[in-house]
């Protein structure tokens, strides 16, 4: 899928479904964090950094989170034990990869964990865009997933407390009948 190929459109189709995540940047190299961020601030309104994987994961406990997008070498807290302790709080949390390492045993742990996508550095816009894009999206199904579970549990609250509820079938059979009437 070549997105500069199919021009502009489907690059403000991304942007127009990552505009409302927050995302937290963790990266030790101070270049690196700054041009990254200049790229990122196009898809992002609300970016949290971090420097290295202890001060991502207490961003990470004091910030409302979507999305991590983090390095793997840094000092202290390297990524993927960053990556494991945040898991532990939030295993739902979509987290990409953006790192110089390719050595297998850094993608099979990256699997173990959970993580979303794997890119290598320099960031290549076409698998940024593809990654971003399918990340996106399954974020956004979890949260409207959570609502409907909410959704649920409230209608399913209202119901065990009406005293009487019953369902027939087309054939006037009895279906159902909520269980405080049973009481």
């Amino acid at each position: 899928m070549n997105y500069l190929g199919n021009g502009m459109e489907q690059i403000k189709n991304i942007i127009n479904i990552t505009q409302d995540l927050n995302l937290l940047y963790v990266e030790d190299n101070k270049n690196s964090m700054k041009s990254s961020i200049l790229f990122f601030e196009e898809f992002f309104n609300n970016i949290i950094t971090a420097v290295d994987g202890e001060d991502g994961l207490e961003m990470f406990k004091t910030n409302k989170v979507d999305l991590i997008i983090t390095d793997l070498n840094m000092p202290k807290l390297n990524g993927l034990k960053m990556i494991e302790q945040i898991k532990k709080i939030d295993s739902d949390v979509s987290i990409i990869i953006l790192t110089a390492f390719n050595e297998t045993i850094f993608f099979l742990e990256s699997i173990k964990l959970g993580v979303d996508a794997y890119l290598l550095k320099p960031i290549d816009l076409d698998k940024f865009l593809i990654a971003i894009s399918k990340v996106a999206k399954l974020i956004h199904i979890k949260k409207e997933n959570k609502k409907c579970i909410k959704i649920m549990k409230e209608y399913h609250n209202v119901i065990t407390e009406i005293k009487l509820l019953a369902k027939n079938s087309p054939d006037k059979l009895l279906e159902y009948i909520n269980t405080t009437f049973h009481s």
